[in-house]
């Protein structure tokens, strides 16, 4: 019943809620088996069914993510919403404005930093 707002690095968790073998390999190739029905670009997923929420391929912490966590809260799920993203999101407006909004709403959101040491804006040493 938990919202996942993904980062396009996160086929692991996708697997983990039951997206198969199959599923990836026709996303990938967008071909006539895809669930979106060529909605989505290669790598991007979104599976309505395991409450998966596509994001745009630039990273960041994404300003809806609070705002879709509280809209589940206000109609009375009993539900959390996580988002993953990238150390070099924390770079970039938009993950501090999540952070504020986030707060500031009271929502039940969980921010999930990845640090993968590849940021080009944050140096890993």
């Amino acid at each position: 019943k938990d919202t996942i707002i993904s980062q396009y690095r996160e086929q692991g968790t996708l697997a983990y809620c039951g997206y198969r073998t199959k599923q990836f390999i026709n996303q990938m190739f967008s071909n006539e088996k895809e669930s979106n029905n060529d909605r989505e670009i290669p790598i991007n997923y979104s599976v309505k069914a395991l409450n998966f929420i596509t994001i745009p391929s630039p990273q960041g912490a994404n300003p809806q993510v609070p705002d879709y966590a509280y809209g589940r809260k206000m109609t009375g799920k009993d539900a959390i919403s996580i988002c993953y993203f990238g150390e070099c999101a924390v770079s970039d407006g938009d993950f501090h404005v999540s952070l504020n909004i986030a707060t500031m709403i009271d929502c039940p959101v969980m921010f999930y930093r990845q640090n993968n040491g590849y940021a080009m804006s944050m140096p890993s040493e």
